[in-house]
Protein backbone atom coordinates (compact mmCIF):
# COMPACT_ATOMS: atom_id res chain seq x y z
CA UNK A 1 0.00 0.00 0.00
CA UNK A 2 1.40 3.42 -1.00
CA UNK A 3 1.86 5.70 2.16
CA UNK A 4 1.79 9.67 1.93
CA UNK A 5 5.10 10.93 3.17
CA UNK A 6 6.51 14.31 4.73
CA UNK A 7 8.22 16.46 2.01
CA UNK A 8 10.29 18.59 4.04
CA UNK A 9 11.63 15.41 5.67
CA UNK A 10 12.07 13.27 2.56
CA UNK A 11 13.97 16.31 0.83
CA UNK A 12 16.83 16.64 3.32
CA UNK A 13 18.00 13.55 1.82
CA UNK A 14 20.70 14.52 -1.24
CA UNK A 15 22.07 11.26 -1.63
CA UNK A 16 20.98 9.44 -4.60
CA UNK A 17 21.02 5.97 -3.41
CA UNK A 18 19.51 6.65 0.23
CA UNK A 19 16.04 8.91 -0.77
CA UNK A 20 15.26 5.86 -3.52
CA UNK A 21 15.45 3.59 -0.45
CA UNK A 22 13.25 6.04 1.12
CA UNK A 23 10.89 6.74 -2.03
CA UNK A 24 10.83 2.87 -2.18
CA UNK A 25 9.44 2.13 1.18
CA UNK A 26 7.13 4.83 1.40
CA UNK A 27 5.55 3.06 -2.29
CA UNK A 28 5.74 0.00 -0.93
CA UNK A 29 7.50 -1.06 -4.23
CA UNK A 30 9.26 -4.24 -4.46
CA UNK A 31 11.06 -2.22 -7.84
CA UNK A 32 13.59 -0.54 -7.19
CA UNK A 33 13.81 3.48 -8.19
CA UNK A 34 15.59 5.51 -9.64
CA UNK A 35 15.03 9.30 -8.67
CA UNK A 36 17.56 11.16 -10.33
CA UNK A 37 19.31 13.97 -8.46
CA UNK A 38 18.28 16.47 -10.30
CA UNK A 39 14.77 15.35 -9.75
CA UNK A 40 15.41 15.37 -5.74
CA UNK A 41 17.58 18.77 -6.11
CA UNK A 42 14.10 20.10 -7.48
CA UNK A 43 11.85 19.00 -4.64
CA UNK A 44 14.34 20.49 -2.49
CA UNK A 45 14.17 23.65 -3.70
CA UNK A 46 10.26 23.55 -3.96
CA UNK A 47 10.79 23.01 -0.30
CA UNK A 48 13.19 25.27 0.64
CA UNK A 49 11.13 28.09 -0.76
CA UNK A 50 7.97 27.26 1.23
CA UNK A 51 9.90 26.76 4.38
CA UNK A 52 10.97 30.05 4.01
CA UNK A 53 7.68 31.75 3.11
CA UNK A 54 6.04 30.26 6.22
CA UNK A 55 5.13 26.82 5.49
CA UNK A 56 5.72 24.66 8.48
CA UNK A 57 6.97 21.67 8.53
CA UNK A 58 3.87 19.56 9.70
CA UNK A 59 1.92 21.02 6.85
CA UNK A 60 4.02 19.52 4.65
CA UNK A 61 2.50 16.41 5.57
CA UNK A 62 0.30 14.18 3.74
CA UNK A 63 1.49 14.19 -0.03
CA UNK A 64 2.12 11.35 -2.41
CA UNK A 65 5.49 11.45 -3.78
CA UNK A 66 6.05 9.98 -7.65
CA UNK A 67 2.65 7.99 -7.84
CA UNK A 68 2.27 5.90 -10.80
CA UNK A 69 -1.54 4.73 -11.39
CA UNK A 70 -1.09 1.38 -11.06
CA UNK A 71 -0.60 -0.87 -14.74
CA UNK A 72 -0.36 2.64 -16.73
CA UNK A 73 2.93 4.85 -17.18
CA UNK A 74 1.38 7.74 -15.73
CA UNK A 75 3.14 9.30 -12.73
CA UNK A 76 2.45 12.53 -10.57
CA UNK A 77 5.21 14.55 -8.69
CA UNK A 78 3.17 15.52 -5.77
CA UNK A 79 -0.86 14.93 -4.55
CA UNK A 80 -2.35 15.11 -1.76
CA UNK A 81 -5.89 14.60 -1.47
CA UNK A 82 -8.91 15.13 1.02
CA UNK A 83 -12.50 13.90 1.33
CA UNK A 84 -13.16 16.85 -1.62
CA UNK A 85 -9.96 17.94 -3.04
CA UNK A 86 -7.18 17.03 -5.07
CA UNK A 87 -3.90 19.12 -5.35
CA UNK A 88 -1.32 18.44 -7.83
CA UNK A 89 2.37 19.74 -8.40
CA UNK A 90 4.33 19.19 -11.20
CA UNK A 91 7.87 19.90 -10.44
CA UNK A 92 10.48 21.05 -13.63
CA UNK A 93 14.24 21.87 -13.02
CA UNK A 94 14.44 23.78 -15.96
CA UNK A 95 11.93 25.47 -17.89
CA UNK A 96 10.39 23.07 -20.84
CA UNK A 97 8.42 25.34 -22.49
CA UNK A 98 4.91 26.89 -21.55
CA UNK A 99 3.15 24.18 -24.30
CA UNK A 100 4.32 21.30 -22.32
CA UNK A 101 3.61 22.07 -19.53
CA UNK A 102 0.04 23.02 -20.41
CA UNK A 103 0.48 19.36 -21.83
CA UNK A 104 1.13 17.61 -18.99
CA UNK A 105 -1.29 19.25 -16.60
CA UNK A 106 -4.55 18.54 -18.86
CA UNK A 107 -3.31 14.87 -18.98
CA UNK A 108 -3.07 15.17 -15.17
CA UNK A 109 -6.72 16.78 -15.44
CA UNK A 110 -8.45 14.23 -17.26
CA UNK A 111 -6.84 11.10 -14.70
CA UNK A 112 -7.51 12.62 -11.85
CA UNK A 113 -10.91 13.90 -12.75
CA UNK A 114 -12.02 10.69 -12.47
CA UNK A 115 -11.75 11.18 -8.66
CA UNK A 116 -14.50 13.67 -8.52
CA UNK A 117 -13.08 15.99 -6.50
CA UNK A 118 -12.43 19.79 -6.77
CA UNK A 119 -8.83 19.84 -8.78
CA UNK A 120 -5.91 21.97 -8.04
CA UNK A 121 -2.86 21.87 -10.75
CA UNK A 122 0.42 23.59 -10.86
CA UNK A 123 3.42 23.58 -12.23
CA UNK A 124 7.02 24.79 -10.56
CA UNK A 125 9.74 25.56 -12.77
CA UNK A 126 12.11 25.49 -9.65
CA UNK A 127 15.07 26.77 -10.94
CA UNK A 128 13.26 30.20 -11.45
CA UNK A 129 11.04 29.62 -9.20
CA UNK A 130 8.24 30.28 -11.93
CA UNK A 131 4.56 28.74 -11.29
CA UNK A 132 2.04 27.76 -13.28
CA UNK A 133 -1.64 27.18 -12.50
CA UNK A 134 -3.99 25.00 -15.05
CA UNK A 135 -7.46 26.99 -15.13
CA UNK A 136 -10.42 26.18 -17.19
CA UNK A 137 -8.05 24.52 -19.68
CA UNK A 138 -5.60 27.31 -20.01
CA UNK A 139 -2.53 28.13 -18.47
CA UNK A 140 -2.07 31.20 -16.19
CA UNK A 141 1.04 32.02 -14.05
CA UNK A 142 0.43 32.50 -10.31
CA UNK A 143 2.68 33.60 -7.53
CA UNK A 144 3.89 30.60 -5.19
CA UNK A 145 2.04 32.28 -2.24
CA UNK A 146 -0.62 30.87 -3.77
CA UNK A 147 0.52 26.97 -4.10
CA UNK A 148 1.61 27.60 -0.83
CA UNK A 149 -2.21 28.50 0.29
CA UNK A 150 -3.62 25.72 -0.88
CA UNK A 151 -1.18 23.73 0.78
CA UNK A 152 -2.24 25.28 4.59
CA UNK A 153 -5.48 24.64 3.73
CA UNK A 154 -5.61 21.05 2.64
CA UNK A 155 -3.02 20.23 5.47
CA UNK A 156 -6.24 18.80 7.55
CA UNK A 157 -8.13 15.64 6.93
CA UNK A 158 -5.32 14.45 4.42
CA UNK A 159 -6.17 10.82 2.87
CA UNK A 160 -3.54 8.12 3.85
CA UNK A 161 -5.10 5.50 1.09
CA UNK A 162 -4.51 6.03 -2.58
CA UNK A 163 -3.91 2.82 -4.68
CA UNK A 164 -8.27 2.02 -3.86
CA UNK A 165 -8.83 5.50 -5.71
CA UNK A 166 -7.69 4.87 -8.99
CA UNK A 167 -8.89 1.93 -10.96
CA UNK A 168 -7.11 1.44 -14.62
CA UNK A 169 -10.33 0.75 -15.88
CA UNK A 170 -11.47 4.27 -16.01
CA UNK A 171 -8.90 5.33 -18.31
CA UNK A 172 -7.80 2.20 -20.12
CA UNK A 173 -10.75 1.87 -22.83
CA UNK A 174 -11.35 -0.81 -25.71
CA UNK A 175 -12.23 0.80 -28.71
CA UNK A 176 -14.60 -2.07 -28.77
CA UNK A 177 -16.70 -1.64 -26.09
CA UNK A 178 -16.69 2.33 -25.02
CA UNK A 179 -16.44 3.31 -28.52
CA UNK A 180 -17.97 7.32 -27.61
CA UNK A 181 -15.40 7.52 -25.62
CA UNK A 182 -12.79 6.90 -28.08
CA UNK A 183 -14.88 8.43 -30.96
CA UNK A 184 -14.72 11.82 -28.54
CA UNK A 185 -11.04 11.29 -27.83
CA UNK A 186 -11.71 10.31 -24.00
CA UNK A 187 -8.41 8.34 -23.31
CA UNK A 188 -4.95 8.77 -23.50
CA UNK A 189 -1.96 6.34 -24.52
CA UNK A 190 0.72 4.89 -22.05
CA UNK A 191 4.29 5.79 -22.88
CA UNK A 192 5.09 2.88 -24.28
CA UNK A 193 2.22 2.87 -26.62
CA UNK A 194 2.79 6.83 -27.82
CA UNK A 195 6.71 5.64 -28.41
CA UNK A 196 5.74 2.51 -30.78
CA UNK A 197 3.14 5.17 -32.45
CA UNK A 198 5.73 7.68 -33.50
CA UNK A 199 8.03 5.21 -34.69
CA UNK A 200 5.23 4.04 -37.02
CA UNK A 201 3.86 7.51 -37.83
CA UNK A 202 7.97 8.24 -39.23
CA UNK A 203 7.79 4.91 -41.01
CA UNK A 204 4.42 5.57 -43.00
CA UNK A 205 6.35 6.48 -46.23
CA UNK A 206 7.69 3.13 -46.13
CA UNK A 207 5.66 0.23 -47.91
CA UNK A 208 5.47 -3.36 -46.77
CA UNK A 209 4.69 -6.05 -44.04
CA UNK A 210 5.02 -4.28 -40.54
CA UNK A 211 3.60 -6.32 -37.37
CA UNK A 212 2.59 -5.64 -33.99
CA UNK A 213 2.44 -7.98 -31.51
CA UNK A 214 1.41 -8.51 -28.00
CA UNK A 215 -0.27 -10.69 -25.37
CA UNK A 216 -3.61 -10.07 -23.91
CA UNK A 217 -4.01 -6.88 -22.22
CA UNK A 218 -0.94 -4.38 -23.66
CA UNK A 219 -3.67 -2.75 -25.87
CA UNK A 220 -2.74 -3.34 -29.26
CA UNK A 221 -6.73 -3.15 -30.21
CA UNK A 222 -6.44 0.45 -29.12
CA UNK A 223 -3.07 1.40 -30.81
CA UNK A 224 -4.49 0.47 -34.07
CA UNK A 225 -7.91 2.32 -33.88
CA UNK A 226 -5.77 5.79 -32.44
CA UNK A 227 -3.16 5.06 -35.44
CA UNK A 228 -6.22 4.41 -37.49
CA UNK A 229 -7.99 7.61 -37.02
CA UNK A 230 -4.49 9.58 -37.04
CA UNK A 231 -3.67 8.57 -40.64
CA UNK A 232 -7.49 8.89 -41.61
CA UNK A 233 -7.55 12.40 -40.10
CA UNK A 234 -4.52 13.44 -41.99
CA UNK A 235 -7.01 12.79 -45.31
CA UNK A 236 -5.66 9.26 -46.41
CA UNK A 237 -7.93 6.40 -46.59
CA UNK A 238 -7.11 3.66 -43.78
CA UNK A 239 -8.73 0.37 -43.50
CA UNK A 240 -9.06 -1.97 -40.32
CA UNK A 241 -9.38 -5.85 -40.91
CA UNK A 242 -11.42 -7.77 -37.98
CA UNK A 243 -9.96 -11.69 -38.06
CA UNK A 244 -12.93 -12.19 -35.38
CA UNK A 245 -16.34 -10.89 -34.67
CA UNK A 246 -16.96 -7.64 -33.82
CA UNK A 247 -19.28 -6.53 -31.33
CA UNK A 248 -23.25 -6.44 -32.67
CA UNK A 249 -23.49 -2.73 -30.41
CA UNK A 250 -20.18 -1.50 -32.24
CA UNK A 251 -21.12 2.42 -32.02
CA UNK A 252 -21.90 3.26 -35.54
CA UNK A 253 -19.82 6.66 -34.93
CA UNK A 254 -16.65 5.40 -35.00
CA UNK A 255 -17.55 3.19 -38.44
CA UNK A 256 -18.24 7.33 -39.91
CA UNK A 257 -14.69 8.63 -38.91
CA UNK A 258 -13.93 10.29 -42.44
CA UNK A 259 -11.32 7.97 -44.40
CA UNK A 260 -11.63 5.53 -42.01
CA UNK A 261 -13.57 1.70 -43.20
CA UNK A 262 -13.69 -1.20 -40.33
CA UNK A 263 -14.38 -4.47 -41.45
CA UNK A 264 -14.70 -8.40 -40.43
CA UNK A 265 -12.50 -10.92 -42.18
CA UNK A 266 -15.46 -12.36 -43.71
CA UNK A 267 -16.30 -9.58 -46.35
CA UNK A 268 -12.75 -9.22 -47.25
CA UNK A 269 -13.98 -10.22 -50.90
CA UNK A 270 -16.32 -7.17 -50.92
CA UNK A 271 -14.37 -4.32 -50.76
CA UNK A 272 -10.86 -3.60 -53.31
CA UNK A 273 -7.99 -3.29 -51.32
CA UNK A 274 -6.11 -0.81 -53.48
CA UNK A 275 -8.68 1.79 -52.92
CA UNK A 276 -6.39 2.25 -49.61
CA UNK A 277 -3.01 3.86 -48.39
CA UNK A 278 -3.04 1.99 -45.62
CA UNK A 279 -4.58 -1.26 -43.96
CA UNK A 280 -4.80 -3.00 -40.12
CA UNK A 281 -5.40 -6.32 -39.55
CA UNK A 282 -6.24 -7.77 -36.07
CA UNK A 283 -5.71 -10.88 -34.24
CA UNK A 284 -3.97 -12.34 -37.67
CA UNK A 285 -3.21 -15.09 -35.91
CA UNK A 286 -6.74 -16.29 -37.26
CA UNK A 287 -6.82 -15.54 -40.41
CA UNK A 288 -7.43 -17.58 -43.39
CA UNK A 289 -4.42 -18.74 -45.45
CA UNK A 290 -6.08 -17.31 -48.57
CA UNK A 291 -6.85 -13.97 -46.96
CA UNK A 292 -3.68 -13.86 -45.69
CA UNK A 293 -1.79 -14.26 -49.23
CA UNK A 294 -4.58 -11.67 -50.91
CA UNK A 295 -3.08 -9.18 -48.26
CA UNK A 296 0.15 -9.79 -48.26
CA UNK A 297 -0.16 -9.73 -51.78
CA UNK A 298 -1.13 -5.59 -51.93
CA UNK A 299 1.71 -4.63 -49.36
CA UNK A 300 4.01 -3.82 -52.25
CA UNK A 301 1.97 -0.94 -53.39
CA UNK A 302 0.84 0.22 -49.17
CA UNK A 303 1.95 -0.41 -45.71
CA UNK A 304 0.26 -3.33 -44.19
CA UNK A 305 0.35 -3.34 -40.39
CA UNK A 306 -0.68 -7.16 -38.70
CA UNK A 307 -1.35 -7.02 -35.06
CA UNK A 308 -1.28 -10.51 -33.04
CA UNK A 309 -0.77 -12.70 -30.36
CA UNK A 310 0.78 -15.69 -30.83
CA UNK A 311 -0.51 -17.11 -27.07
CA UNK A 312 -4.29 -16.57 -28.79
CA UNK A 313 -4.29 -19.82 -30.43
CA UNK A 314 -8.13 -20.66 -30.64
CA UNK A 315 -7.64 -23.79 -33.03
CA UNK A 316 -5.84 -26.94 -34.39
CA UNK A 317 -6.30 -25.35 -37.85
CA UNK A 318 -4.77 -21.97 -36.42
CA UNK A 319 -2.27 -23.71 -35.02
CA UNK A 320 -0.85 -25.70 -37.96
CA UNK A 321 -1.68 -22.64 -40.55
CA UNK A 322 0.87 -20.54 -38.48
CA UNK A 323 0.43 -17.46 -39.78
CA UNK A 324 2.62 -15.46 -37.37
CA UNK A 325 5.28 -17.87 -38.42
CA UNK A 326 5.05 -16.73 -42.07
CA UNK A 327 4.18 -13.10 -41.38
CA UNK A 328 7.63 -13.00 -39.17
CA UNK A 329 9.34 -14.55 -42.47
CA UNK A 330 7.62 -11.03 -44.83
CA UNK A 331 7.89 -8.75 -42.50
CA UNK A 332 10.12 -5.29 -43.07
CA UNK A 333 9.36 -4.48 -39.51
CA UNK A 334 8.26 -5.56 -35.96
CA UNK A 335 7.03 -3.44 -32.77
CA UNK A 336 5.95 -5.54 -29.78
CA UNK A 337 4.00 -4.07 -26.98
CA UNK A 338 5.36 -6.05 -23.47
CA UNK A 339 3.59 -3.90 -20.56
CA UNK A 340 0.19 -5.36 -19.65
CA UNK A 341 -1.97 -2.24 -19.24
CA UNK A 342 -5.51 -4.19 -18.97
CA UNK A 343 -5.50 -7.17 -16.74
CA UNK A 344 -5.04 -6.63 -12.89
CA UNK A 345 -1.57 -8.05 -12.58
CA UNK A 346 -2.89 -10.55 -9.92
CA UNK A 347 -5.54 -11.66 -12.04
CA UNK A 348 -2.54 -11.68 -15.08
CA UNK A 349 -0.56 -13.34 -12.85
CA UNK A 350 -3.32 -16.11 -11.48
CA UNK A 351 -3.87 -16.87 -15.31
CA UNK A 352 0.20 -17.90 -15.85
CA UNK A 353 0.03 -20.40 -13.00
CA UNK A 354 -3.64 -21.82 -14.33
CA UNK A 355 -2.28 -22.42 -17.44
CA UNK A 356 1.20 -23.90 -16.10
CA UNK A 357 1.96 -25.02 -12.23
CA UNK A 358 5.57 -24.70 -12.97
CA UNK A 359 5.31 -21.18 -14.70
CA UNK A 360 8.62 -19.14 -13.53
CA UNK A 361 6.35 -16.07 -12.54
CA UNK A 362 6.21 -15.03 -8.89
CA UNK A 363 3.57 -16.56 -6.86
CA UNK A 364 1.79 -13.48 -5.75
CA UNK A 365 1.02 -13.40 -1.38
CA UNK A 366 -2.45 -12.68 -2.03
CA UNK A 367 -4.84 -13.01 -4.81
CA UNK A 368 -7.97 -10.55 -4.06
CA UNK A 369 -9.16 -10.25 -7.92
CA UNK A 370 -9.77 -13.95 -7.78
CA UNK A 371 -12.45 -16.36 -6.56
CA UNK A 372 -12.24 -19.79 -6.64
CA UNK A 373 -15.84 -21.68 -6.55
CA UNK A 374 -16.56 -25.34 -6.34
CA UNK A 375 -19.75 -26.58 -7.68
CA UNK A 376 -20.59 -30.38 -6.65
CA UNK A 377 -23.27 -30.79 -9.29
CA UNK A 378 -25.12 -29.05 -12.28
CA UNK A 379 -27.86 -26.91 -9.84
CA UNK A 380 -24.99 -25.63 -7.65
CA UNK A 381 -22.42 -24.30 -11.26
CA UNK A 382 -25.65 -22.60 -12.44
CA UNK A 383 -26.68 -21.46 -9.06
CA UNK A 384 -22.98 -19.86 -8.36
CA UNK A 385 -22.57 -18.73 -12.26
CA UNK A 386 -26.16 -16.90 -11.64
CA UNK A 387 -24.86 -15.23 -8.20
CA UNK A 388 -21.98 -13.58 -9.88
CA UNK A 389 -23.66 -12.86 -13.22
CA UNK A 390 -26.32 -11.00 -10.65
CA UNK A 391 -23.25 -9.03 -9.37
CA UNK A 392 -22.28 -7.44 -12.33
CA UNK A 393 -20.05 -10.20 -13.45
CA UNK A 394 -19.77 -11.08 -17.83
CA UNK A 395 -20.14 -14.56 -17.84
CA UNK A 396 -17.98 -15.76 -21.56
CA UNK A 397 -18.93 -19.19 -21.77
CA UNK A 398 -16.75 -22.03 -24.17
CA UNK A 399 -17.62 -21.66 -27.64
CA UNK A 400 -19.70 -24.46 -29.07
CA UNK A 401 -19.58 -26.68 -32.12
CA UNK A 402 -22.37 -26.44 -34.36
CA UNK A 403 -22.86 -30.23 -34.81
CA UNK A 404 -22.41 -31.90 -31.79
CA UNK A 405 -23.72 -31.91 -27.87
CA UNK A 406 -21.02 -29.33 -25.75
CA UNK A 407 -20.91 -30.26 -21.90
CA UNK A 408 -21.36 -26.33 -21.37
CA UNK A 409 -24.35 -25.90 -23.58
CA UNK A 410 -26.78 -25.95 -20.66
CA UNK A 411 -25.37 -22.67 -19.09
CA UNK A 412 -25.78 -20.98 -22.25
CA UNK A 413 -27.97 -17.75 -21.46
CA UNK A 414 -29.90 -15.86 -23.71
CA UNK A 415 -26.93 -13.38 -25.71
CA UNK A 416 -24.40 -14.16 -23.66
CA UNK A 417 -20.93 -14.08 -24.81
CA UNK A 418 -18.70 -17.09 -25.78
CA UNK A 419 -15.13 -17.18 -26.10
CA UNK A 420 -15.45 -16.35 -29.74
CA UNK A 421 -17.45 -13.48 -29.36
CA UNK A 422 -15.24 -12.09 -26.47
CA UNK A 423 -12.50 -11.57 -28.88
CA UNK A 424 -10.43 -7.75 -29.02
CA UNK A 425 -12.91 -7.06 -26.01
CA UNK A 426 -12.30 -6.83 -22.27
CA UNK A 427 -14.74 -6.50 -19.03
CA UNK A 428 -14.24 -5.75 -15.65
CA UNK A 429 -15.55 -8.94 -14.03
CA UNK A 430 -15.16 -12.30 -15.67
CA UNK A 431 -17.04 -15.43 -15.01
CA UNK A 432 -15.93 -18.52 -16.12
CA UNK A 433 -16.93 -22.35 -15.75
CA UNK A 434 -14.28 -25.76 -16.20
CA UNK A 435 -15.93 -28.83 -15.69
CA UNK A 436 -14.24 -32.30 -16.26
CA UNK A 437 -13.30 -30.80 -19.79
CA UNK A 438 -9.67 -29.68 -17.90
CA UNK A 439 -6.96 -31.41 -16.60
CA UNK A 440 -3.34 -31.12 -15.59
CA UNK A 441 -0.79 -32.99 -17.40
CA UNK A 442 2.72 -34.92 -16.05
CA UNK A 443 4.20 -31.16 -17.18
CA UNK A 444 1.88 -29.36 -14.81
CA UNK A 445 0.20 -27.67 -18.12
CA UNK A 446 -3.85 -26.75 -18.22
CA UNK A 447 -5.13 -29.55 -20.87
CA UNK A 448 -8.19 -29.92 -22.38
CA UNK A 449 -10.12 -33.10 -23.29
CA UNK A 450 -11.36 -33.22 -26.69
CA UNK A 451 -14.21 -30.37 -27.89
CA UNK A 452 -17.42 -31.50 -29.56
CA UNK A 453 -16.14 -29.91 -32.68
CA UNK A 454 -12.12 -31.24 -32.47
CA UNK A 455 -10.82 -28.07 -34.05
CA UNK A 456 -11.58 -26.36 -30.84
CA UNK A 457 -8.69 -26.29 -27.86
CA UNK A 458 -10.22 -25.96 -24.24
CA UNK A 459 -7.31 -24.97 -22.67
CA UNK A 460 -6.71 -21.80 -25.42
CA UNK A 461 -10.31 -21.07 -24.90
CA UNK A 462 -10.57 -20.82 -21.15
CA UNK A 463 -7.17 -18.43 -21.58
CA UNK A 464 -8.99 -16.55 -24.40
CA UNK A 465 -11.96 -15.98 -21.77
CA UNK A 466 -9.72 -15.08 -18.80
CA UNK A 467 -7.88 -12.58 -20.15
CA UNK A 468 -10.84 -10.66 -20.73
CA UNK A 469 -11.04 -9.95 -17.28
CA UNK A 470 -9.33 -6.01 -16.00
CA UNK A 471 -10.64 -6.24 -12.10
CA UNK A 472 -11.78 -9.79 -11.30
CA UNK A 473 -12.12 -13.12 -12.07
CA UNK A 474 -14.43 -15.74 -10.48
CA UNK A 475 -13.81 -19.28 -11.99
CA UNK A 476 -16.46 -22.10 -10.75
CA UNK A 477 -14.57 -25.75 -11.23
CA UNK A 478 -17.81 -28.22 -11.41
CA UNK A 479 -17.33 -32.07 -10.56
CA UNK A 480 -13.72 -31.90 -10.99
CA UNK A 481 -11.68 -32.07 -7.38
CA UNK A 482 -8.29 -32.30 -8.77
CA UNK A 483 -8.60 -29.85 -10.55
CA UNK A 484 -9.77 -27.35 -8.07
CA UNK A 485 -7.21 -28.41 -5.10
CA UNK A 486 -4.65 -27.70 -7.55
CA UNK A 487 -6.24 -24.03 -8.70
CA UNK A 488 -6.36 -23.44 -5.19
CA UNK A 489 -2.69 -24.47 -4.28
CA UNK A 490 -1.97 -20.95 -6.52
CA UNK A 491 -3.75 -18.74 -4.35
CA UNK A 492 -2.93 -20.50 -0.85
CA UNK A 493 -1.43 -17.84 1.60
CA UNK A 494 2.32 -18.07 1.94
CA UNK A 495 2.00 -18.37 6.33
CA UNK A 496 -0.83 -21.41 5.54
CA UNK A 497 2.01 -23.57 3.77
CA UNK A 498 3.71 -25.39 6.49
CA UNK A 499 0.43 -25.55 8.64
CA UNK A 500 -1.58 -29.03 8.71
Amino acid sequence: MTTPVNIYLLSRCLDEDSFNVLEQCCLRDKKPHTTGSWEIKSLRHLVDKLFSNGLSISEMDGFFYSFKIPHISREFDLLKITDNFCLNIELKSKDVGEEKICKQLLENQYYLSHLEKDLKLYSVVTDTMKCYELFNDELKQVELTEILTQIKELSMNCSNMIDDLFKPSAYLISPLNRTEEFFKGNYFLTEHQKQIKKEIIDSLSLRGIFLLSGRAGTGKTLLIYDLAKTISNSGKKTLIIHCHKLPSNLDEKIKKIDNLSIIEIKDLQTIDLSDYSYIFVDESQRIYSDQFEQICASAGDRLVIFSFDSEQILSLKEKNRDIVGKLKKRKKKEFELTDKIRTNEEVSNFISHVMNLKSQDEVFDAYPGIDLCYANNYTEALSIRNYYYDKGYTFVNYTKSNFNLSPYLAYERAYERDTHHVIGQEFDNVVMLMGPSFYYDENGLLQGKEHPNPDYLYNKLFYQGATRARERLAIVVIENPELFKKMVAIIKPANLENKK
